[in-house]
C-alpha cells in the first residue's frame, strides 16, 4: 500500500493549491493562466494516476498468492513430461524437489 498512498499523496498534493484558493483568484472564465494548458495538463495527471493505482491493485492480486510459482512450475514440469523433454526418474525427482 505504499505506493497507492504515495500516488493518492501526490495527486492532493497537486490539487491542493487550486482547492485552497478562494473563487475571485482564478481571473475569468479560463481560470488562471489561460486555462487551457494546465486543464489538459491536469486531466493527463488525473487520468495517468488512475491507471498507475489500477495497475499496482492489479499486480499485488497477482503476486499475492504463495504458491504461484511452485504451481507455474510444476505445470511446466508436467508439460516437459509429456512432450517426453525428460524420463520419468528426472520427473518425480523433480516434482518432490518443488514440493519441498
Amino acid at each position: 500500500m505504499n505506493q497507492v498512498s504515495a500516488v493518492l499523496s501526490a495527486a492532493v498534493l497537486f490539487a491542493l493549491p487550486a482547492a485552497a484558493q478562494p473563487a475571485e483568484w482564478y481571473p475569468g472564465p479560463m481560470g488562471w493562466a489561460g486555462g487551457m494548458m494546465f486543464g489538459g495538463l491536469s486531466t493527463i495527471l488525473f487520468w495517468g494516476v488512475v491507471i498507475a493505482v489500477v495497475a499496482m491493485i492489479v499486480r499485488r492480486g497477482r503476486a499475492s498468492h504463495p504458491d504461484a510459482g511452485r504451481v507455474a512450475a510444476l505445470n511446466i514440469l508436467r508439460e516437459r513430461f509429456a512432450r517426453g523433454e525428460i524420463g520419468a526418474e528426472e520427473y518425480q525427482e523433480r516434482k518432490k524437489l518443488l514440493a519441498e
